[in-house]
């Protein structure tokens, strides 16, 4: 009796001992397919990124040629010979083409700043009616008082005084402008969006300083568990686009 007894327990540990291994592979398969999705999500982005500055160095070539070509028919114009009657005729022909020509590279270069300043994703500052926090009627209210962008509410809420001032002209309460003012400041870090920011407050982020003390592992999988209960992002940033955010929040709490 206490042989069978003695066999049946082992098989029970065996059994145990079994489950879990198999639990452990079905975790570990789990966690693998999942960190491979994210890698794969973070690879893209990354490509998008160098994509993007590429172009960007493009324009900035294209128009440093344009801008060389247009001083050169500046000079063109200079020289062009006014005083001889013989030649006046293919002097005129000569200006109006020059002048055709100038009126085209001003359009162009027109054009090639603005899709600069569209791929200027760096800058930090943008238009509040773009952090989904203000009705429209708020954002009238901002604009009366010269607040249109992240970094004009910076600019008018650097103090006490200019914060009450916008409390008074504004429907937003004290917490509501403090919400405001930390996002636009998260937002100076390049490559915050509104979203990640909301994610980082979400998280216990609210200024660059308290960025700035903060390790990028660690932070990183904060933000995985905040952002898998309020679904801020469709995919939590990674623990090397969090170490970008801290070294900019280091650079700029040591300028200041």
């Amino acid at each position: 009796m206490a042989y069978l007894i003695t066999k049946m327990l082992l098989c029970l540990l065996l059994a145990a001992l079994l489950g879990l291994l198999i639990g452990w592979q079905l975790r570990s398969l789990l966690l693998g397919t999942r960190q491979r999705a994210l890698q794969d999500a973070l690879d893209d982005c990354q490509q998008q990124l160098h994509r993007a500055e590429q172009e960007r160095d493009e324009i900035f070539l294209k128009a440093e040629r344009l801008e060389a070509a247009n001083q050169d028919l500046n000079a063109r114009l200079m020289e062009a010979p006014a005083d001889e009657e013989e030649e006046a005729q293919p002097a005129n022909a000569d200006l109006a083409t020059i002048a055709r020509r100038l009126q085209a590279l001003e359009r162009t270069n027109q054009l090639l700043q603005s899709r600069i300043d569209n791929l200027d994703f760096r800058s930090g500052s943008q238009p509040l009616r773009e952090l989904g926090m203000l009705d429209s009627e708020q954002i009238e209210m901002f604009r009366r008082i010269g607040i249109e962008t992240t970094s004009q509410l910076l600019d008018h809420a650097r103090d006490e005084e200019s914060r009450e001032a916008i409390l008074r002209q504004t429907t937003v309460d004290a917490d509501e402008l403090k919400r405001l003012t930390e996002v636009a400041d998260l937002l100076r870090i390049p490559g915050i969006t509104s979203h990640s920011a909301n994610l980082l407050q979400a998280g216990g982020i609210h200024s660059i300083a308290a960025l700035a003390d903060k390790k990028a592992y660690r932070l990183a999988l904060k933000l995985k568990r905040v952002n898998a209960e309020k679904h801020l992002l469709s995919t939590a940033p990674g623990a090397s686009i969090v170490g970008q955010w801290i070294n900019a929040a280091i650079a700029m709490r040591n300028q200041s």
